[in-house]
């Protein structure tokens, strides 16, 4: 425990148990751990990471599992690659990076088990879409995850419990994406956002199984696409911005208990449902001035409707 400052790389190849709060600081290097960190048994004891522009930080293997961490702060790195789980504690997560994180695309056991409501921050990324986010499967247990990210954000399995996801994309060069290729389960809700100025690409290539769900897309030529059953309790709001965009449900789509809005915006807007489409409350879906297609392939039951395609030529 204690205070850790130094000019140069700072590396830990043995198992690190924490006796107190610890700060680590590199002024121009990178800080590695090949092995696991626990705090103190009987303890909850905190880790903070200081690295300069140019520094990254690894972490090899379990974070808290056998003794949690309070919490675990990382801050001003270049990278941070993380091998194992992340099990800390009670005290939010919180890892602000001027790159991207990477956590290994491993399944089963080695999945990425968050203890505590999770922050990553890459907005701080000198360039547009350096801040890639990369994840494997991620098992909440009812924890909250939060992501910024200025570049691609890229999961597996997303399994939260009751806990919320949170993803806010922001300042690509021409396109951006958020790319589930696992089952996503929020049940706490899940919420969105775009771009602004740039192409948002919205990919749930599985089931998605959420609470109040909110998706925003920015002004450009933007596309969500839900490969299988989406299954929502709450309310559903799509925001699809001034651009020329789709939106697709390969699958059916239910909105249980809460209402629906889906508005098109003003361009060339393309919304398809190609299963069964069940709206326990009501829906409202709106279109601007635009040439809009709107298409329910199977059985549509909602609440009271309106739909309103405005004033383009639409089918």
């Amino acid at each position: 425990g204690g205070s850790i400052a130094t000019a140069g790389n700072v590396s830990f190849g043995d198992n690190v148990v924490l006796n107190s709060d610890t700060t680590i600081a590199s002024d121009a290097g990178n800080v590695d751990f090949d092995e696991t960190i626990d705090s103190e048994s009987g303890e909850s004891n905190s880790l903070a990471i200081t690295t300069a522009d140019a520094g990254s930080v690894n972490f090899g293997q379990d974070i808290g599992n056998i003794d949690a961490l309070s919490s675990l702060t990382v801050n001003n790195s270049d990278s941070v690659t993380f091998g194992d789980n992340l099990a800390n504690g009670d005290t939010v997560m919180n890892v602000i990076v001027d790159g991207p994180v990477t956590m290994p695309n491993t399944t089963g056991s080695d999945n990425q088990t968050l203890s505590v409501n999770t922050w990553i921050d890459t907005t701080g990324a000198a360039a547009d879409n350096g801040g890639n986010v990369t994840l494997g499967d991620v098992t909440g247990g009812g924890n909250n995850l939060e992501i910024s990210a200025r570049g691609d954000v890229s999961t597996q399995i997303v399994n939260l419990g009751a806990g919320e996801l949170e993803v806010t994309l922001i300042d690509a060069t021409d396109s951006i994406t958020a790319a589930f290729a696992g089952a996503v389960t929020a049940n706490g809700g899940l919420t969105i956002t775009g771009a602004a100025g740039v192409i948002n690409n919205i990919d749930f290539d599985s089931t998605l199984t959420a609470g109040t769900t909110s998706i925003t897309l920015g002004t450009e030529n933007d596309t969500v696409d839900v490969t299988g059953v989406a299954d929502i309790t709450g309310n559903l709001t799509i925001d699809a911005g001034a651009g020329d965009d789709s939106i697709d449900f390969d699958d059916t789509l239910t909105v249980n208990t809460g209402n629906t809005l889906i508005t098109l915006g003003e361009g060339t807007n393309d919304l398809g449902i190609d299963g069964d489409a069940t709206f326990d409350g009501n829906l409202d879906l709106t279109a601007g001035t635009g040439n809009d297609t709107v298409n329910f392939g199977d059985a549509l039951t909602a609440g009271v409707t309106v739909i309103d395609l405005g004033a383009g030529d639409n089918a």
